[in-house]
């Protein structure tokens, strides 16, 4: 009994034993230690923090507390098992690289793993001396052209990176301005040379930057950073493979290289007129390319002006836009305009393109006024003007071609003449330029030989004998038309009626009309642009040919401007949606290409024209036959002269 006693006695001692050797490593053993590589750098050099942890958990260091000083840039982990005459260890190690925020004397904290924590390591942070600098392999260098701005000036930012051998795994932080908003643009491509410091010999890296703040304040450049590694001295002389054992390029000691913190003053600018636009750029220059030769203009043909404005030391965005400024008798198209920046390395350079298409409506001599940009000179601190001088244009009349058949007189003999439309002076005469009869032809075309656009001035022609027996042709023709349209109502009024087997031939003229407006319809339904607006125009030529060979009191030729007032607003949209479209291929040399031609879609100005009513337009009623009421008012007066064109 007592032998048993003693023996769960001696069991009981071993079991503690035993949970005591277990238990005492654990806690007497684990810690958590701090080393540095260095207690003395530089401000652009870094240091590497080791700390270990033997025999620990899982769980990872808080490293939180070092970004008050330090900046973290790289952290790496590794672990290890250890086992000496039967007995195993555990150990973790974490390496971590740290460049200081600032010089000094600063303090990398105590850094805790659960209860186990790292004493405080005290690190002095220099500047880096001008000795060192010559010396060192790499340099980080910044500078600004000023460090006094107006608001919204440009100031050049240059990085240079002097190398005095090749940089492995290079990379530079990029530039974040603070305190101003501020605008930025990288200038270029990076310029390679050579310079000398010291003695040594760098290969520099230049890269440039355009900073333009917005308003007024201190903004602040912080530091640029450079990171890479420079190869070891092995690796240097190796082959151009590399070296099997450092596949990339990790052989060498890393480098994290800082740069200085700028500053630059921004003032507000000095007070402005309130249509002003505020300007500060090193030089303005505007071209016109009417000033060295002012072209001839024809009526009724776009013709396009083209002024490129480009301004040295500020963006294309801030540059406005020019105005025109041109007489009441063009009519204005302006293209939109193009905006590019050239970015050199010494700054930016904005171009804004504006192109206006111009048609003259009147011939004569007219002047496009002046332009004028105000501007502040940044280099001078004073404010400048660049201008465009004015330029005078010559208008000619418009050339047409003209065949004039009377109507209602087939046996009349035709006359084809080419005049040239122009405002005669009391002395002076328009000759006829041609002159000849047919027989055959009984349709009135008048073409216009080279405008897309119609024209309201009027043309004269001088008594010549010839002429005395055409007006008396024609009149007598006319007669011959009243007559017969009178006789016709005459009988309609004193007869009930009846139909008849025998239509009333409608005259030549009117063929003609029609003809024409079907050739503007089937081309617009063709989606032709250009050869649909030019049978535009000949068929509105057609209308007033026809409406003076018949005489019916009106000698003012319709224009097309009269034709769309009193047409449907259908009609004018698409018309008017014609001539924007040409003109705005004018503007781009494009409008007799075959690709711009299918860009039109003409369907909807084909109906409209179907559904115009000519014979309510020159009677200077209603809109279009789709207006019943105004239709059926007209028709209810019999004593009037039936229209000149019948329906067909």
């Amino acid at each position: 009994m007592v032998k048993h006693k003693l023996h769960n006695q001696r069991i009981t001692t071993l079991v503690i034993a035993v949970t005591v050797l277990v238990i005492t490593p654990i806690t007497a053993w684990c810690q958590l230690t701090a080393s540095i590589s260095r207690n003395v750098i530089g401000i652009s050099e870094s240091v590497t923090l080791t700390l270990s942890l033997s025999d620990g958990g899982d769980s990872e260091p808080d490293i939180s507390t070092l970004n008050d000083d330090f900046e973290v840039v790289s952290s790496s982990k590794s672990s290890s098992v250890n086992i000496i005459n039967g007995s195993i260890s555990h150990s973790k190690e974490w390496s971590i690289g740290l460049l200081a925020r600032r010089t000094g004397t600063l303090t990398i904290p105590a850094l805790c793993n659960g209860n186990n924590c790292t004493k405080p390591i005290t690190v002095t942070v220099k500047d880096q001396t001008p000795a060192t600098a010559n010396s060192a392999a790499a340099l980080l260098e910044t500078t600004v052209s000023t460090t006094y701005v107006m608001a919204q000036a440009q100031v050049i930012y240059s990085v240079k990176v002097l190398l005095a051998q090749p940089l492995a795994q290079a990379s530079l932080s990029e530039i974040k301005p603070q305190g101003v908003e501020t605008t930025v643009h990288r200038l270029g491509e990076d310029l390679r040379y050579e310079v000398t410091r010291g003695g040594n010999r760098y290969q520099v890296i230049e890269r440039n930057y355009a900073l333009f703040p917005q308003h007024s304040g201190t903004m602040e450049l912080p530091p640029l950073r450079l990171d890479g590694v420079m190869p070891s001295r092995q690796s240097r002389f190796s082959s151009n493979f590399g070296s099997p054992f450092d596949p990339m390029g990790q052989l060498g000691k890393r480098i994290r290289l800082r740069s200085n913190a700028l500053t630059v003053e921004v003032v507000a600018p000095p007070p402005l007129d309130q249509q002003q636009v505020w300007l500060p750029a090193q030089g303005v220059e505007i071209n016109d390319d009417w000033q060295k030769n002012p072209p001839t203009l024809t009526v009724g043909e776009p013709a396009t002006r083209t002024i490129t404005t480009n301004v040295i030391g500020l963006a294309a965005a801030a540059l406005p836009e020019l105005e025109a400024n041109t007489p009441p008798e063009f009519k204005t198209y302006p293209d939109k305009t193009v905006r590019t920046n050239n970015l050199a390395s010494t700054g930016i350079v904005g171009t804004m393109v504006q192109k206006i298409a111009l048609v003259p409506t009147v011939a004569g001599t007219f002047t496009l006024a002046p332009g004028n940009m105000k501007w502040w000179n940044t280099k001078t601190q004073q404010w400048q003007s660049t201008s465009i001088p004015a330029v005078t244009l010559t208008v000619l009349p418009a050339e047409r071609t003209a065949t004039v058949t009377p109507a209602g007189d087939a046996g009349v003999p035709t006359t084809s003449v080419s005049t040239k439309q122009q405002q005669l002076h009391p002395t002076e005469k328009n000759p006829v330029k041609n002159f000849n009869t047919k027989q055959s032809d009984k349709t009135a075309i008048l073409t216009d030989g080279k405008s897309d656009n119609s024209t309201s001035s009027k043309s004269s022609l001088p008594a010549d004998n010839i002429w005395i027996w055409v007006s008396l042709l024609f009149a007598a023709g006319w007669l011959v038309t009243v007559l017969f349209y009178r006789r016709k109502n005459h009988s309609s009024n004193t007869n009930p009626p009846h139909k008849s087997n025998q239509k009333i031939k409608p005259s030549t003229a009117h063929k003609g009309n029609n003809s024409s407006k079907q050739q503007v319809i089937n081309l617009a339904k063709a989606h032709q642009a250009g050869e649909t607006r030019r049978a535009l125009t000949a068929w509105l030529a057609t209308i007033n040919s026809a409406n003076k060979s018949n005489n019916n009191g009106d000698n003012r030729n319709l224009t097309m401007d009269d034709l769309l007032q009193k047409a449907d607003e259908t009609l004018r949209r698409e018309v008017n949606y014609l001539d924007r479209y040409l003109f705005s291929q004018n503007s781009t040399n494009k409008e007799n290409s075959d690709s711009a031609e299918n860009n039109w879609d003409g369907t909807a100005l084909a109906l409209a024209l179907e559904n115009l009513d000519l014979n309510l337009i020159i009677a200077g009623e209603g809109k279009n036959k789709n207006q019943q009421g105004a239709k059926h008012q007209r028709g209810s007066n019999q004593n009037e002269l039936p229209s000149f064109y019948p329906k067909s």
